[in-house]
Parts: C-alpha cells; sequence; structure tokens
C-alpha cells in the first residue's frame, strides 16, 4: 500500500484510515507547532487549540485504550502517530497529552478513578516516572536503595530518585522501592503512587543538561504512603515497569522516523538552493553520499519499527526486537542531525535552524529507556540461548 502524497511502498499493510490519521496530524504539527520552534514551548493558549485538535482527530491519550477514553491506537498506530509528533522539536506536549502509565489498568479501582482516568481526561498532568537512582541507572532493580517499609495501613519510603522527567510538575510520581531486599527486581520491588503535595517527597535540585530537557533529582525522606496508593501487588514493581516499556520503546522508532525526515527535507531544500564552486550542493559527490546515506537509514528504521509494531498487535514476543529498534533508532537520529548540520555548515550550527536542537536532543536517546550497551548485551543473550535451543537467530 502505497501513501496519498508520496510514492512509497509500506513495509507492512496499513490500513487506509491510518494514513489518513497521519495525514491529519502532520497538518497540525506543520501549521500549528513548527511555527513556535524558535520561542522553545508552545504558547498556553495555542497548546489549549492544539490539544482540542488531537481530540477531535482521536489521538488524544496516545497509548489509552478506548474504553478509557484514549485513542485506542494499535502499536502501529502509535508508531506512526509518533511519526508526525516528532517532527518538531517540540513534541512532547503532544505526546504527553492525555497519556497515562497503563499499569494502572490492572490496578484496584480506586486508584484507575483516583488517578488513571483523570490523567486521561486531562484533570491532573502524566505522571513521572522513578525508577532510576544515583547509583546504577542501567542496573535499576539490582542496585536499587529506595525503600519502603510497612508501617500498619501505611508504607515509609526512603531514598533518592534522579533524572525524573518531570518531577517537579507531574500532579503524581510513580516510585518504585524495595519492599524485599533479598527478591529485589525478581519479587521484591513495588509500586507507590505519590502525591506531589506529600511532605516526605522533594525536589533537591534540577539536573542541567545539554539537551532542552531538564530531569530532576527527588528525595523521599519519610514519605509516608497508604497502602491504597500501592499499584499493583507486593514485589510486582518492577514487572510492571518492564511490561510499560516494551512498546513505548517502539516510539523510538516513531521519534528517529519523523525527525529524521524532517532533517531530510531541509538537507534537501538547502543543498538544492545553495551553491558552491559552481554547483549546488545537492550536485556536489559527498553530499548526494550523504543524502542517500540518511534516506537509506530513515527507511531501515522505518521497516524495523512498523515490523516490531505489527508483531506487537499480534501479540508476540518482541523482546529482541524492541531492542533492535531502540538501539538503531537512537543511533540513527544521531547520525542523520549531525549529517544534516554539515550539509547546513555554519547555519545548520545556530539557531535559527531547528537543527542544533535536534542534534542535541537526539543525544539523550541513547541512554533513555536503558543505554544501548544493555540493549546490545540483551540482544546477544537471547541469541545464544536461541542458537542454543536450534531457534532460529535471523528471525525476530
Amino acid at each position: 500500500m502505497t501513501t496519498s502524497d508520496e510514492s512509497l511502498v509500506f513495509p507492512v499493510d496499513v490500513p487506509e484510515e491510518l494514513l489518513e490519521l497521519q495525514g491529519y496530524v502532520r497538518k497540525i504539527v506543520t501549521n500549528e507547532v513548527i511555527p513556535y520552534e524558535k520561542e522553545g514551548e508552545l504558547p498556553p493558549d495555542v497548546q489549549a487549540r492544539v490539544h482540542d485538535k488531537l481530540r477531535e482527530i482521536g489521538t488524544w491519550g496516545l497509548g489509552v485504550p478506548a474504553e478509557h477514553g484514549g485513542s485506542g491506537l494499535s502499536a502501529l498506530g502509535f508508531v506512526m502517530v509518533c511519526e508526525e509528533y516528532c517532527r518538531t522539536t517540540l513534541w512532547e506536549p503532544l505526546y504527553n497529552a492525555g497519556n497515562a502509565f497503563p499499569g494502572f489498568i490492572n490496578g484496584s479501582q480506586d486508584l484507575l478513578e483516583r488517578y488513571y482516568l483523570p490523567t486521561v481526561r486531562g484533570e491532573l498532568s502524566p505522571p513521572s516516572f522513578a525508577l532510576t537512582e544515583p547509583q546504577g541507572g542501567s542496573d535499576p532493580g539490582g542496585m536499587m536503595q529506595t525503600t519502603a517499609v510497612r508501617e500498619g495501613d501505611d508504607w515509609i519510603l526512603d531514598g533518592r530518585k534522579t533524572f525524573i522527567s518531570y518531577g517537579d510538575k507531574s500532579d503524581y510520581v510513580l516510585v518504585f522501592a524495595i519492599t524485599d531486599k533479598k527478591l529485589r527486581q525478581r519479587g521484591g520491588i513495588s509500586l507507590f503512587v505519590v502525591d506531589r503535595d506529600n511532605p516526605g517527597m522533594s525536589v533537591v535540585r534540577k539536573i542541567p543538561t545539554m539537551g532542552s530537557h531538564t530531569p530532576v533529582e527527588l528525595d523521599f525522606t519519610d514519605c509516608r504512603v497508604s497502602d491504597a496508593n500501592r499499584l499493583g501487588d507486593v514485589g510486582q514493581g518492577f514487572a510492571l515497569a518492564q511490561s510499560a516499556l516494551g512498546k513505548y520503546r517502539l516510539m523510538f522508532g516513531g521519534y528517529a522516523v519523523g525527525a529524521a525526515g524532517r532533517l531530510l527535507e531541509m538537507a534537501l531544500d538547502y543543498a538544492s538552493a545553495r551553491e558552491a564552486f559552481g554547483k549546488t550542493l545537492s550536485e556536489q559527490g559527498q553530499i548526494q553520499a550523504m543524502l542517500a546515506d540518511i534516506a537509506i537509514d530513515i527507511e531501515t528504521c522505518r521497516w524495523m519499527t512498523y515490523r516490531a509494531a505489527v508483531l506487537h498487535d499480534r501479540g508476540e514476543d518482541t523482546r529482541i526486537i524492541d531492542s533492535m529498534v531502540k538501539v538503531y533508532a537512537s543511533e540513527m537520529i544521531g547520525r542523520v542531525s549531525d549529517k544534516v548540520m554539515q550539509i547546513h555548515g555554519g547555519w545548520g550550527y545556530s539557531q535559527d535552524f531547528p537543527i542544533e536542537r535536534f542534534l542535541r536532543d537526539s543525544r539523550f536517546a541513547r541512554i533513555v529507556e536503558g543505554p544501548n550497551e544493555m540493549h546490545r548485551w540483551l540482544i546477544s543473550r537471547e541469541l545464544v540461548k536461541r542458537r542454543a535451543a536450534g531457534k532460529s537467530v535471523t528471525r525476530h
């Protein structure tokens, strides 16, 4: 099947309604969001208008089932919409709109009604995800120090969390804590919902970064949380975290394809108009090779991401391909951003174009949601297991 405005064959059979939806999202991003990139954020009135349009076209609550008020999109639809959101450096207000932690669905009805549904409706902000700690970002379960000790009908949380996105802004925080030091990630980590105004939780500092994102460090000291705010069974917290990360790692594929596609368009426009040594840049061999490599990278990432999404929708085991998508996509967008900046020369390095922000923000993708080294280890470990079991190691 082909798109309506491009002669590109998709790697899977894409329903026509998803192609139409993708087109609607692109128009919103192009007309309503991209014009504000130089300002660095969407003005409140513009954001409200954009959110209304997301509700109208059905992409509000991107990862939320329709029965709970979300988009109800398949994994394939999810990544296709992510592509369009991420054509702009201001994608986060779009992606986060009405999004809620899926673990609430299997929690208590009370937590569903107090936190999940109000988040989907936009009455509460999406939660912060407090898993990472100072001692071990790549091994959060094995190195976790934050504890939760039962005291009657409450739990007392003590510890530190770092690099917590929106930890200073979210209405509530999902906090992972050790409830059994021996079991740890194998049944000894539990998950708690902590309200922002809880006196036992405080923002230590904002962590300055090279990108546009500013995560925070959170402290928990004698932080009392009701057992009613425990999400899932005792010891189920790490499993809830892992189950949520699989589909959302596909977001890296959509992010990379969308951002790289925008950058390629900019590079083609600039290279076709800019002249050097009597020829346009697009006629120069080295620039042609860079443009070709960018296109190859985008197409490869799209095929891998769409295939992973279809496997998700079929309910298959996608652990290997999820990690492959995360690694390839996060490294691809770094390569593309760098090449496009080089093509633009000094203009690419300036803030007159969004290229430098795409480049700065892309670096974080190789670290967040597990560093790429960890994902390569996971892929290799699974391949060795499959080979030993006589299974295919080339089909995932």
